[in-house]
């Protein structure tokens, strides 16, 4: 059996657009089922598309997606205002939480805030717990294609404000802005998640090299030198133009 491989969990509030964004990502459309009724037992068992609905608070269930052996996306219940039974609710959020403390192979947890609506208390909520659970973070604005070019400028410039409080070690230095629905930022997001699959095939090459050499020397001078990510200033990019060949390709 295979290593497991690396997961980025998304997370946010209900109606936020987790499922479009997860569909444009794998298929290249925010709705490949065209909004067919799937079963619950259907999903469960071999989950290939996010289910998209106009009813917040759809999923509830973690969904994992193969993404060419190379990554697992992992889709999160949504949180905040969902039509559910109380009871239900706290329910979804023990089962993130229990996802969260015992998932080994996590490497990115993506928190996304609908561009129209800003950051909320309960986004911020997450964020805590994820620094207190030294989960790595990268944060998506969803829905671009709704706001006007002010208001997608203020929230964003909010949101990178905001996250300056928490250890730049476990926040990723760039704010992707995103529409799922017509995928504008989609290939920026893409790369960037790239990252990921390959800092987990190097590491796995890493190994396998000092396996095969005997007698080497202190493993920590053997580490390559780590990347330098974008630099916090650079917030979303105004054009969205061609980007470097993705591992996940």
């Amino acid at each position: 059996m295979g290593t497991p491989s690396p997961q980025v969990a998304f997370a946010g509030r209900s109606n936020v657009g987790k499922s479009t964004l997860l569909n444009q990502l794998i298929h290249g459309h925010p709705d490949p089922m065209h909004r067919k009724i799937t079963s619950e037992r259907k999903k469960l068992d071999k989950p290939k598309v996010a289910p998209v609905s106009d009813r917040p608070g759809r999923t509830r269930h973690l969904f994992r997606f193969e993404v060419g052996g190379k990554l697992t996306f992992v889709d999160l219940p949504g949180y905040g205002f969902a039509k559910a039974p109380r009871q239900v609710k706290e329910g979804w959020i023990s089962l993130v939480d229990e996802y969260l403390a015992r998932a080994m192979q996590l490497k990115r947890v993506i928190s996304l805030v609908d561009a129209s609506v800003g950051v909320k208390e309960s986004d911020e909520q997450l964020w805590e717990m994820l620094m207190e659970r030294e989960h790595t973070m990268m944060v998506v604005l969803t829905k671009v294609d709704k706001v006007s070019p002010d208001t997608l400028n203020r929230n964003m410039a909010h949101v990178v404000s905001m996250l300056q409080r928490f250890d730049t070690k476990f926040v990723w230095p760039y704010v992707h802005a995103v529409s799922g629905m017509h995928g504008h930022g989609v290939e920026e997001l893409r790369s960037s998640l790239s990252v990921v699959a390959w800092d987990a095939s190097e590491g796995k090459a890493l190994k396998g090299r000092r396996r095969a050499t005997p007698g080497a020397a202190n493993p920590q001078e053997q580490v390559p030198p780590v990347r330098s990510p974008p630099a916090r200033g650079s917030v979303v990019p105004r054009t969205f133009g061609s980007r470097p060949k993705s591992p996940l390709d």
